[in-house]
């Protein structure tokens, strides 16, 4: 299904995540959907609203599973199983409803479309950062190359971190200037 006009309503954003979440041809246990997500026929809409319904049943399913685990890291990874995680809920919502306005939604989206896009955010941060302890393993400490390394071949991404870093270090200088020329008022002559 091809999007011509570069909006993307709440089933495409369901159907992306889906696609992300599902790996090695594992079906989503909901039987009203019953097909693989690679197999989705364009003629398929189911609303946004019940497909929402079922990622939260599947990850509650996935959350009840791993109940009875342990919580030990894996063999060979330098990160804890992803499913020992609790996190909150909404801590991004009111940025992410701004940056939907901002890309051309609704200035009050649906609530379960920016939950929808929290979580999405939310996995490519967690997976980025995965990334990047994998990488910086070997050296033993995180640092910000990690990150640049691993999008290095998004030039727009590249090209925007290193606008803010390069931001972010005037700042800084900005702030160590004006701290040493007030210790300068302050002191007597």
């Amino acid at each position: 299904m091809v999007n011509t006009n570069n909006k993307f309503d709440g089933a495409e954003y369901v159907s992306l995540y889906k696609a992300t979440r599902v790996r090695d041809d594992h079906r989503f246990p909901n039987s009203s959907t019953g097909y693989l997500l690679e197999e989705k026929q364009e003629g398929t809409s189911v609303s946004l609203q019940n497909q929402l319904a079922d990622y939260r049943e599947f990850t509650d399913n996935m959350n009840k599973a791993s109940a009875g685990s342990s919580s030990k890291v894996k063999e060979g990874s330098s990160h804890p199983s992803e499913t020992s995680f609790k996190r909150k809920r909404g801590v991004f919502q009111k940025d992410l409803q701004h940056m939907m306005y901002g890309f051309g939604d609704d200035s009050n989206p649906l609530p379960e479309t920016v939950a929808l896009m929290e979580d999405i955010v939310m996995e490519y941060v967690t997976d980025m950062v995965h990334k990047a302890q994998d990488i910086a393993s070997k050296r033993g400490k995180l640092l910000t190359e990690d990150f640049l390394f691993l999008i290095r071949k998004d030039l727009p991404k590249l090209n925007r971190c290193t606008e803010l870093l390069s931001m972010n270090e005037e700042l800084k200088q900005a702030r160590k200037a004006f701290d040493v020329d007030e210790e300068k008022l302050a002191q007597p002559d």
